[in-house]
């Protein structure tokens, strides 16, 4: 008989192993849940090219992917939809931000002109300690 089977430590390294793995079941759902938009906006349009193999567009994916477009083209004339959009692209934001009613109707009422001015949240303060020498 070995010394943890004479001790009852056996059954406690069995329920651990089964604790842990319910805790790893756990935290892979979390995870999932978690990076479930920015994985879906970053493969759905993937599925517009005919190469691709497996699932195949639908009306919503094209609809998507075609406001999508919008928003790439506005990201270069719009501050307020480069803020958005690199808020999203860095995870801050769901990509659901770029739906919002703010964003929405600029994608579609067209892409017009708008004066180039940078959204306080990403103007650099050159007094902050990051550009003293």
């Amino acid at each position: 008989m070995t010394s943890l089977t004479r001790t009852g430590q056996a059954g406690s390294c069995r329920r651990s192993q089964a604790d842990l793995s319910r805790a790893l079941q756990g935290a892979q759902r979390a995870i999932a849940a978690r990076v479930k938009g920015p994985w879906m906006l970053s493969t759905g349009s993937d599925l517009r090219y005919p190469t691709t193999i497996g699932a195949s567009q639908t009306r919503m994916d094209k609809l998507v992917n075609k406001y999508l477009d919008r928003v790439l083209a506005a990201v270069s004339d719009d501050p307020i939809v480069s803020a958005a959009f690199l808020r999203v692209l860095n995870m801050v934001d769901e990509p659901q931000a770029l739906f919002s009613p703010r964003l929405m109707p600029r994608m579609l009422l067209g892409r017009r002109r708008r004066p180039a001015t940078v959204p306080n949240a990403f103007v650099i303060d050159e007094q902050s300690p990051a550009f003293s020498s």
